[in-house]
Parts: C-alpha cells; sequence; structure tokens
C-alpha cells in the first residue's frame, strides 16, 4: 500500500500511517474503504512474513529524528528504525523491516514519529512515497 496524500504527523505523538492506494492485492489483505491503515492476514494465509514500512518526511530544517515503525493487532510495537533529521532539499526516507510470524485474522500497521519541535508531513509525490508491504515467506 502506497500513500495517495500528505499526512501530517504531529511533534512527539505515534501516528499511525493511513495509505490510499493499493499497489497490487494477490490474496485480500487489504480493504482500503474499510481499513486504510492496515494489511490483515487472511484465513488460511498464517505464516512468517516480511514486512516493511517506508515513511517518507518532507524536507524540513529542524533537527531532532525520524522514525517508522511496525505494529502488530493495533497495539504491539514490534520494529522501529530512527534517523537524526536533516535538511536535504528531497524528503528524508526512514525504514523499517522485520520477519514476523503473522496468523489469520492479524494486522499490521506503519507508525509514523519524530521530534522536530512542530508537524511534519509523511508525504507523497512522484519521487518520495510512504508505503508499507507484506511478503509470504512461508508456513
Amino acid at each position: 500500500m502506497s500513500k495517495t496524500a500528505n499526512q501530517s504527523i504531529a511533534d512527539t505523538t505515534s501516528v499511525v500511517i493511513t495509505y490510499g492506494n493499493e499497489d497490487f492485492d494477490t490474496d485480500g489483505f487489504v480493504n482500503l474503504g474499510t481499513n486504510n491503515d492496515r494489511m490483515t492476514i487472511p484465513s488460511g494465509k498464517g505464516g512468517k512474513y516480511l514486512v516493511i514500512v517506508q515513511n517518507a518526511y518532507a524536507n524540513s530544517a529542524n533537527a531532532g529524528t525520524r522514525f517508522a515503525g511496525i505494529r502488530v493487532n493495533g497495539s504491539d510495537q514490534r520494529t522501529q528504525a530512527e534517523q537524526n533529521g536533516y535538511s536535504s532539499g528531497r524528503a528524508q526516507m526512514v525504514t523499517a523491516s522485520d520477519i514476523l510470524t503473522l496468523s489469520a485474522g492479524d494486522y499490521i500497521q506503519g507508525m509514523a514519529y519524530q521530534t522536530s519541535g512542530g508537524a511534519i508531513n509523511a508525504v507523497f509525490d512522484n519521487n518520495d512515497i510512504s508505503y508499507m508491504s507484506i511478503q509470504f515467506l512461508g508456513a
């Protein structure tokens, strides 16, 4: 799933990322009309998955840190990556990945958090895309 619009990430507030585009979905993991913030493991599809969350933060001269996280079932933050904030003229990409054992009905969400002193957008444009992906590795 990928973003189709900017999303404001408030300073020092953990935010669930919402998505607007389903790039492809071979087994019904996504229902953007009902839950545009998650991928849910379908019945009969439990096993090991590679999960990737990439947050593209808008260019900002403000310091602080930028985070990307993976959350399971609405409360269990499994993985997070962080980078110091910097200004480069482009979005700053932060990517978290993990291999998770997931059962039917489990769902994953992409998380964002930043400490710049003000709000920063998780962005979407033709060059810098925030996204979440899941790939089945085996039972």
